[in-house]
């Protein structure tokens, strides 16, 4: 700790003339000695900074107050000012939204003087940015606290950006509460961004419409707790968000709360029913293919049969939850929708509010436009029968009243992040956003599908991922510390159905970056075109930001790419049998055995032209240009690159003669006194 004192106004000047005296008290030519100071007379300290209500751009603030080195006596025995000294005090600081933490500290205290001595301190751990925090003072003698300061509220910057405000996080009280105590009712709610907004806007309403409630309100300043400030009714359900707001822009609203006033226990039932549940990720760090499963199953993971595995398909602590999924409600039994459909929230969470009692279908698919990117590549693994099917759904009944829980489904990522990590992974995709048109040439009418005009009047595609965009393969994609732009902690290649992976990452906050020009590898690939998600017009690059938490999985970080002419259409028919690989060489294994008289759509070429990248039932593999014979627009073709070449495992044992045997760089040819010799490795 950084602690120090000094004597305020002008008493500095006579403290150091009275520290120079002798003979006071008692003669003799003594230093006077002055006692420690009675508790019975210790008065609160006297803050001075941080002020009240402030926001502070340091996060290692100085922290300073004011006490006195005497005390004041009026009483029968003993009246007067008396010098004496204070031997601490105990500084209390605790963060919001609850306040229940202790960052505070015990310091020295002052010396017998007849004036006040102000003291300093300053945290030797920063304070976290976007915070709110509270502090106060009591003095400390013969082991005893004394009277506290008055309680200050401070907060730490930076201030937040009112174009891209978040969406507040509800914590108290719970969702679905009983309020029985409306004198201590306090709404508390989480800004989820490490910055302040101005203040917050807060609506509360008996329904589902907040607009022109009455009982809505604001806070006025940063602070993240809110109480109404009219009587709530007895017996009633409210329903409350919280939006932040800043330079008069209104961000998005937080997931939507609700509790109910029962202030004695004896209200009627409601007619209404609710239904409620998660969409959590149901971790399982599969063995990469092809490597030996271990005896015992990671964490979260079972083996169903000798040789397989799966998760264990519940729902464990600690296994987070998959927030910007759209999940569907129908009238009746599976397979309904269209009555209904709400987000789910940060934790995972989603609510279906002021339901007729009856019997719905709540249902989620995870290839459509909205939970594709959110979810793909993986499967369902909760509830039974969704396993291996694209829709997961639940038929439920509720009655009146009812608050029906626990409506969950479990999904499980192929790249996602293994049961109890304390790192995390990120994940997307980069594709080609498709639009038939080329720049320069007259803007048609009506446009083709997938293209749109943009404010400055430019075509290009649509931004929006459809079933038939295909994926772009072999495109680097790099990662950064801290925030945007950044890049250079690690790279990661897409692969054939365009997916990139970032894993065993520290929590924190990356940026990802993709360069199609300047040098990189991305350029025989991407160019001529340009970013339609995620473009940041700096230099052709583009970049996202992304903040990573400990045991989660990020999916869903894609880019767009707009080709300014659309690959070229080419057509490969094989002219005899040929096998088709996972890399443009014959060291890569092979994926499938393809007839003469086949024909496939070409996607690209490899560097040199020697070998196809063809699509094949929805898939991709390499073809040896040799095998067969091409028509089209071979001019315009893309260049991919294979996955990394294979390690080759050389088995010397293999080799039955001396000439082969030696031909390869790791073997030799063993003479035996019983035979012909074998093959043995070097």
């Amino acid at each position: 700790m950084k602690i120090n004192w000094f004597v305020c106004f002008s008493c500095l000047g006579l403290a150091i003339i009275l520290g120079g005296c002798t003979g006071t008290r008692g003669g003799g030519g003594a230093t006077p000695v002055y006692p420690e100071c009675d508790p019975n007379y210790m008065v609160p300290p006297s803050l001075v900074s941080p002020l009240a209500g402030s926001i502070i751009a340091s996060l290692e603030p100085m922290f300073e107050w004011a006490y006195p080195g005497y005390y004041i006596a009026d009483g029968p025995q003993q009246q007067g000012q008396f010098r004496c000294y204070t031997p601490g005090f105990h500084l209390y600081l605790s963060s919001g939204p609850y306040f229940q933490d202790d960052l505070g500290t015990q310091t020295d205290g002052v010396p017998a003087f007849d004036s006040l001595y102000t003291k300093v301190w300053t945290p030797e751990t920063p304070l976290e940015p976007g915070m709110e925090y509270h502090w106060s003072i009591r003095p400390i003698s013969h082991g005893q606290e004394g009277p506290e300061s008055e309680q200050r509220t401070f907060f730490t910057g930076p201030m937040c950006d009112a174009d891209f405000l978040a969406a507040p996080i509800p914590l108290s009280p719970l969702n679905h509460w009983i309020v029985n105590d409306l004198d201590n009712l306090t709404l508390v709610w989480l800004y989820p961004d490490a910055c302040l907004p101005d203040s917050y806007s807060v609506g509360i309403s008996p329904i589902m419409l907040f607009d022109g409630s009455p009982l809505n309100g604001s806070t006025d300043t940063p602070t993240t707790h809110w109480a109404p400030g009219q009587t709530l009714e007895d017996c009633t359900r409210y329903f409350w968000q919280v939006q932040a707001v800043k330079d008069g822009h209104t961000g998005p609203g937080s997931q939507v709360y609700t509790f109910r006033v029962d202030l004695t226990g004896s209200c009627a039932p409601e007619v209404h029913a609710m239904i409620q549940g998660t969409v959590w990720e149901d971790q399982c760090a599969a063995p990469e293919e092809g490597t030996l499963l271990p005896d015992q199953p990671p964490l979260g993971c079972v083996y169903p049969t000798p040789g397989t595995i799966f998760t264990n398909q519940s729902y464990d602590p600690g296994e987070p939850g998959i927030p910007g999924l759209v999940v569907n409600l129908g009238l009746g039994a599976c397979p309904s929708t269209g009555l209904r459909a709400v987000p789910t929230w940060q934790d995972g969470k989603f609510d279906f509010y002021m339901i007729t009692p009856g019997t719905y279908c709540v249902s989620l698919e995870s290839q459509d436009h909205f939970n594709g990117p959110g979810l793909l590549p993986g499967q369902w693994t909760y509830p039974a029968d969704a396993i291996g099917n694209t829709l997961a759904s639940q038929t439920v009944t509720v009655s009146s009243g009812q608050d029906l829980t626990n409506v969950n489904f479990g999904w499980w990522y192929d790249l996602g992040t293994a049961w109890g990590s304390t790192n995390a992974k990120v994940f997307g995709n980069v594709w080609h956003d498709l639009c038939a048109y080329t720049p320069g040439d007259p803007v048609p009418d009506p446009l083709p599908d997938g293209c749109i005009i943009d404010q400055w009047g430019n075509v290009h595609a649509d931004a929006i991922r459809q079933a038939d965009e295909p994926a772009i393969p072999g495109v680097v994609v790099d990662l950064g510390p801290g925030d945007c732009p950044s890049a250079g902690l690690a790279t990661a290649i897409t692969d054939a159905n365009g997916f990139y992976l970032f894993a065993d990452l520290p929590a924190g906050n990356y940026c990802l970056r993709i360069d199609p020009e300047h040098g990189s590898p991305n350029a025989d690939i991407l160019m001529p075109g340009s970013w339609t998600v995620m473009p940041s017009g700096h230099e052709g690059m583009t970049f996202r930001a992304i903040t990573l938490t400990a045991n989660n999985t990020l999916p869903g970080q894609d880019f767009g790419w707009d080709f300014d002419n659309l690959p070229a259409s080419a057509q490969f028919t094989l002219s005899s049998n040929a096998f088709c690989r996972f890399g443009p060489d014959t060291e890569y294994d092979v994926v499938v055995s393809l007839l003469a008289g086949e024909s496939f759509p070409i996607t690209g070429r490899n560097q040199d032209g020697l070998w196809y990248y063809v699509e094949r039932m929805g898939s991709h593999c390499w073809l040896a240009a040799s095998r067969g014979i091409t028509s089209g627009d071979l001019l315009h073709l893309r260049i991919f690159y294979g996955p990394p070449l294979p390690t080759k495992v050389v088995q010397c044992l293999d080799y039955s003669d001396k000439v082969t045997c030696n031909a390869e760089p790791s073997c030799t040819w063993a003479l035996t006194s019983a035979g012909p010799g074998f093959c043995k490795s070097k």
